[in-house]
């Protein structure tokens, strides 16, 4: 992660399940490589949006998600989202929503994803 000094943004890169797989016996099973890239703008002191990419590399699929946050005089926040990943047939399946809570350094958050 990198936060750009002249922009009010960061910059996020992500490599998951990188090697040579799971191993049991004399057979091996490959990991699920996957690259993400995304960027945070903070828009306004309680403002971030962000946007995000995910590239399944075995599966050769490319999945597309935004959202923003909102964060209530830096105890609560509310969130929420879209992912192309998590979209189909039903309305409003790819949406997300939560809340987090931040009260003398204890973080407690929760989220929605209908999945």
């Amino acid at each position: 992660m990198h936060r750009l000094s002249a922009l009010p943004a960061s910059l996020g890169l992500t490599v998951k399940n990188l090697g040579p797989g799971l191993k049991y016996y004399d057979k091996r099973e490959p990991l699920p490589l996957s690259v993400s890239a995304g960027v945070a703008v903070h828009a306004v002191p309680a403002v971030n949006f962000v946007f995000d990419a995910v590239r399944l590399v075995p599966d050769r699929e490319t999945s597309v998600s935004f959202g923003t946050e909102y964060n209530l005089a830096g105890v609560m926040s509310l969130r929420g989202g879209y992912s192309s990943a998590f979209a189909g047939a039903a309305a409003f399946t790819g949406f997300s929503g939560g809340v987090g809570f931040n009260v003398s350094g204890v973080q407690l958050d929760y989220a929605f994803s209908p999945f």
